[in-house]
């Protein structure tokens, strides 16, 4: 019985994570995409056809999620919530309760995040200790030497929500010491892909 159990959690743990790598992927592609449409007219100026062209993207990402860094001490579920205009992203107004304690349950400890299949352009996995010994020798200096203008992203793991149907992450993406952002964001899954409903800025350099 007690090994029935065992079998059970672990299948199930092994489904959570193949639906965070998916949401992460997702996630990657959409942020990092980069579309370009071209509008072709017929001679009356009518719209023929309008192409669409994705350009390649090129980042560098820690191949592990961040973890230790949440805690609702720090950030209560109510700090999310904001009533204003969602121009501003202050605020979260889709973020749930579940989300919330699902995200700071699994970012106490972290995934390896190293299959984002598909991606339009190019992926250079990072350890931790490979971009601290990047760092050590002239910080972004040495980073754009070897990577160019790439941006550096980390992710954290993604909470979700009971449905499956939407997730809250957050994620960093800095190109210098005083160029990057944080936020948090809300995804959600439509027509088997996830695109960003909301975001939320939480500090600019």
């Amino acid at each position: 019985m007690t090994l029935f159990f065992l079998l059970i959690i672990t299948i199930n743990s092994f489904g959570q994570i193949k639906l965070e790598n998916e949401i992460i992927s997702g996630f990657i592609k959409s942020y990092f995409s980069h579309v370009v449409k071209d509008t072709v007219f017929e001679r009356d100026g009518k719209i023929k056809k309008i192409q669409i062209q994705y350009l390649k993207k090129y980042i560098v990402l820690i191949n592990e999620t961040v973890s230790n860094e949440f805690d609702n001490k720090k950030r209560s579920l109510s700090s999310f919530h904001y009533n204003g205009p969602a121009i501003f992203h202050m605020g979260l107004k889709l973020i749930d309760s579940t989300m919330y304690s699902d995200f700071i349950k699994k970012n106490q400890t972290k995934i390896a995040v190293d299959t984002i299949r598909d991606f339009v352009g190019s992926i250079s996995y990072l350890s931790d200790n490979e971009i601290e010994k990047i760092f050590q020798n002239r910080g972004w200096e040495t980073f754009r030497n070897i990577y160019g203008d790439r941006p550096l992203v980390r992710l954290s793991r993604p909470g979700i929500n009971v449905k499956r149907g939407r997730a809250f992450i957050y994620i960093e993406s800095s190109t210098d010491g005083l160029a990057g952002i944080g936020m948090y964001v809300i995804l959600e899954k439509f027509n088997g892909n996830w695109v960003v409903k909301e975001w939320m800025e939480v500090w600019e350099s």
